[in-house]
C-alpha cells in the first residue's frame, strides 16, 4: 500500500510527514473534499505548520506527486546493476515498475483522475522526468549494443518502445487484473523483443 512506501524511514522531516498525511487524506476524501486542517491533523502538526511548508492545497498535491515520482526513481536506482545482462536488467525494470505501481495503486489511481489541472511548471517537470527515464533506458540499450548483446539499433527508438510497453502494462495494474501473471507476460514481451516478429 502507498502508506508503507510514503512512511519510509528514509526521511523523517515534517515536510515528508505532511506529504504522507496528504496522500492518506487525498486518497480517502478526494482533492476537493480534503481540507488542509485534516492533512495537518493526520500529520500530527498544526495547520499553521503546514503553511510554513506549502502555500496551498494545490501545492501540497503537486509536491506529493513530485515526492511519489522521486521515490519511484529511487526504487530503480536501488535495484539496477549495469554489470548484469541487458535482458535481466529490462526484466528487473519492468517487474520493479509493476511492483511499485501495485504497492501504490490507490494513490496513482487518484492522481490519474481529472480533478486537478497541473500548472505549467509541474507539466514541464513531469516531461523532464519522462525524458530522464527514456534516457536511462536508451543508455541501457546502447550498453547492450556495445557489449554485443543486442544488434545495432537506435537506442532512443528502442527506449520509446519499452516505455510504451510499460505504460500498457500499467493499465493492467489499474484495471485490477489480479489473475494476470505479470512475470509471464514480461517474459513473453522480452522474447518478442529479443527474437523479433519475423519467422
Amino acid at each position: 500500500m502507498v502508506n508503507k512506501t510514503l512512511d519510509s524511514d528514509r526521511v523523517q522531516d515534517k515536510r515528508t510527514q505532511i506529504l504522507s498525511a496528504a496522500a492518506k487524506i487525498f486518497t480517502a476524501k478526494g482533492f476537493h473534499q480534503a481540507k488542509v486542517e485534516e492533512i495537518a491533523a493526520a500529520a500530527g502538526v498544526g495547520k499553521g505548520t503546514v503553511y510554513e511548508y506549502f502555500t496551498s492545497k494545490t501545492e501540497i498535491f503537486q509536491e506529493m506527486l513530485s515526492y511519489m515520482l522521486e521515490l519511484y526513481q529511487q526504487y530503480f536506482e536501488d535495484n539496477l546493476d549495469y554489470s548484469r545482462p541487458v535482458r535481466e536488467q529490462l526484466y528487473l525494470i519492468m517487474t520493479t515498475h509493476l511492483h511499485y505501481l501495485t504497492e501504490n495503486k490507490v494513490m496513482f489511481n487518484f492522481m490519474l483522475e481529472p480533478h486537478l489541472t497541473l500548472n505549467k511548471e509541474m507539466q514541464e517537470w513531469l516531461f523532464a522526468k519522462k525524458s530522464e527515464f527514456l534516457d536511462g533506458l536508451a543508455k541501457l540499450l546502447k550498453l547492450g549494443v556495445d557489449r554485443g548483446e543486442l544488434r545495432p539499433i537506435d537506442p532512443f527508438a528502442g527506449a520509446q518502445i519499452l516505455f510504451g510497453i510499460m505504460i500498457s502494462l500499467s493499465g493492467e495494474v489499474f484495471l485490477d487484473r489480479n489473475g494476470l501473471d505479470y512475470q509471464e507476460v514480461i517474459n513473453h514481451v522480452l522474447d518478442i523483443l529479443f527474437k523479433g516478429l519475423e519467422s
